[in-house]
């Protein structure tokens, strides 16, 4: 399976709307690294593009950026039916 293309790379970051620095912390790397890539300089991992299609996921609207967060449930002790 190939992983995604310089050009593929480069049209997510714009879809983003996202400056290179801006993707870089995004992705938690610097911001030259996000150029090289654009440039084909240096491989995308199949990690940095499964991380860039979940942000385009998100930025579509396909994963709910603030969903409630479920109730904890409480644990509750037994008491002893004579106390």
């Amino acid at each position: 399976m190939q992983t995604m293309t310089p050009a593929q790379f480069k049209r997510s970051r714009e879809r983003l709307q996202l400056s290179l620095p801006q993707l870089a912390q995004a992705l938690g790397v610097e911001h030259p690294t996000v150029w090289r890539w654009e440039a084909g300089q240096v491989a995308i991992s199949k990690t940095v593009e499964l991380a860039v299609k979940y942000l385009l996921a998100l930025h579509d609207g396909y994963i709910p950026q603030n969903e409630p967060k479920p109730k904890r449930l409480r644990r509750t002790r037994e008491r002893p039916s004579g106390a």
